[in-house]
């Protein structure tokens, strides 16, 4: 019997975790400029919601001015993943929040994460969201690698039940754990989950994301077909993929983000979206969201907000996206010309 729910991201929030990169970590190579992305990213947060931001250290904090909308905490950490760390935000039948705090072993102990595994209790001790109650799980699993609607949660065999995590764990301890926390009615268990690179053993986050009750986005097609074929009645929307690296990249790193405050997102909160690698000459991923959105049949009264993206695009899109969906409205045979003409006017790439 369920005790607890995890709701859905596009629910309402209360704010956004993030971790501030560490100049010694990974990010060495580059951080520079991925800082001055994730200030970016920071910041255009802000305008819409809280961000709880953990910095390793005080000279960090000096990068930011006073905000209403920030809260910073200073807690050592070994990496940046806050999404698979953080403990997640659970709901009891009186509706009162907790923390349900799953184990992190650095993705199947490939990395060092004595310092991110105290995170959660960490931030609680220095009184984020009021000294919230923490329910600790003996189970080892990031929150990157569950993805619910509400209902129903999808996960992958090769991240949940992986050696290098449960080995002492079954299924059925696991599925008891999800239905009693989650409040889930039913798991998807897939089984494809390879991504080439990748250190999380197939995270669910990678491959496929909930963008409302009844669709979901994925990225590789032996894995929507699979879905497609466990839950047939979605809605299934494919994005594009990345050949690049030997490092998984895809279009699947969103995320939403509402003020609960502000009327105008309060029913259709905004979902922003990071570049993190175009090819030169390709629509920005806003283009592609919406354009197979539309062609899809599938409409999203939400706000969408990009990061490194060419305002002429923007522009662009904006008259397309309000032409395509007025023709569809008056005249849907004039569409597929319509469509045409402005992709040769605009020099738009089609998507297919």
């Amino acid at each position: 019997m369920a005790e607890f729910l995890y709701l859905p991201e596009w629910e309402e929030q209360l704010g956004t975790v993030l971790i501030y990169p560490d100049k010694n970590s990974d990010w060495k190579c580059c951080f520079k400029d991925f800082e001055k992305s994730f200030l970016h990213f920071v910041n255009t947060i802000l305008e819409f919601q809280k961000v709880f931001l953990i910095v390793n250290d005080n000279l960090t904090k000096q990068k930011f001015s006073p905000h209403r909308n920030l809260k910073i905490f200073n807690i050592k950490t070994n990496d940046t993943w806050a999404r698979d760390i953080i403990g997640l935000p659970i709901f009891n039948q009186q509706k009162k929040l907790h923390l349900l705090n799953y184990q992190f072993n650095g993705w199947g102990n490939k990395f060092d994460a004595s310092l991110d595994n105290l995170v959660t209790e960490n931030l609680v001790k220095l009184g984020f969201l009021n000294n919230i109650d923490i329910i600790n799980s003996k189970l080892v699993i990031e929150g990157g690698a569950l993805e619910t609607n509400g209902e129903i949660l999808l996960v992958t065999k090769s991240s949940i039940l992986n050696k290098n995590r449960n080995q002492e764990n079954s299924l059925d301890e696991v599925e008891k754990s999800f239905y009693q926390f989650l409040g889930v009615k039913k798991i998807i268990w897939l089984e494809n989950s390879f991504l080439k690179g990748d250190d999380t053993d197939g995270h669910i986050d990678m491959l496929a994301r909930f963008v409302n009750k009844n669709t979901i986005f994925y990225a590789v097609e032996i894995i929507g077909q699979e879905l497609k074929n466990k839950l047939k009645d979605f809605n299934f929307v494919k994005l594009p993929e990345i050949s690049c690296c030997d490092i998984p990249r895809n279009y699947l790193n969103f995320i939403f983000v509402i003020n609960s405050s502000t009327s105008l997102f309060k029913a259709a909160p905004p979902i922003i979206i990071s570049r993190k690698l175009f090819p030169n000459d390709s629509v920005s991923f806003w283009l592609i969201l919406l354009y197979m959105a539309l062609r899809k049949k599938l409409i999203f009264s939400r706000s969408f907000i990009f990061l490194n993206i060419k305002f002429k695009f923007r522009i662009f899109f904006l008259i397309k996206f309000i032409l395509l969906s007025i023709s569809s409205k008056i005249a849907p045979c004039i569409k597929p010309l319509l469509r045409l003409f402005i992709d040769v006017l605009f020099n738009i790439p089609n998507i297919r």
